[in-house]
């Protein structure tokens, strides 16, 4: 069974296998601190660890865009990706963050993450900005309401 669960320092060998193990010691350290304040920049930010087995196969970033919209930035570890839990761990972020009072939530995705792309079509979002350049890489800006 699928769960997720807030990230603890316990958790950073578990960083690897994803963007995270790019960041220093210190920098994991930050943001997990941050995400056990569920604040960065003033504003709501958690990570969360997604869970199968007693293990972690990947992590779902929550970061408040406004008082109604959060981003999610999922990040399944390699060795467990193509087995769903990317689109059931957002699943389970959606509805924690609903109950959390947010109302849309949206995705930057990489254009040439296909995989990405097909999760979030399948989940309902919907393109808000096609062409968005970021640190010199083009991402799609995808939005689903929370009803």
């Amino acid at each position: 069974m699928i769960y997720l669960k807030p990230v603890t320092l316990n958790d950073l060998d578990s960083l690897s296998e994803t963007d995270y193990e790019k960041m220093s010691e210190e920098e994991k350290i930050s943001m997990i601190t941050e995400s056990q304040q569920q604040e960065h920049d003033d504003r709501f930010f958690e990570l969360l660890r997604v869970w199968d087995d007693d293990q972690i196969v990947g992590f779902m970033s929550l970061f408040a865009q406004s008082e109604h919209v959060v981003s999610i930035g999922p990040q399944i570890r390699k060795s467990f990706r193509r087995k769903d839990y990317g689109r059931q761990g957002e699943l389970l972020a959606m509805q924690y963050v609903r109950n959390k009072g947010f109302d849309i939530m949206s995705a930057m995705v990489r254009q040439d993450n296909i995989a990405s792309i097909r999760l979030h079509e399948k989940l309902g979002f919907e393109i808000q900005q096609n062409d968005c350049i970021r640190n010199r890489k083009h991402y799609i800006i995808y939005v689903k309401e929370l009803n």
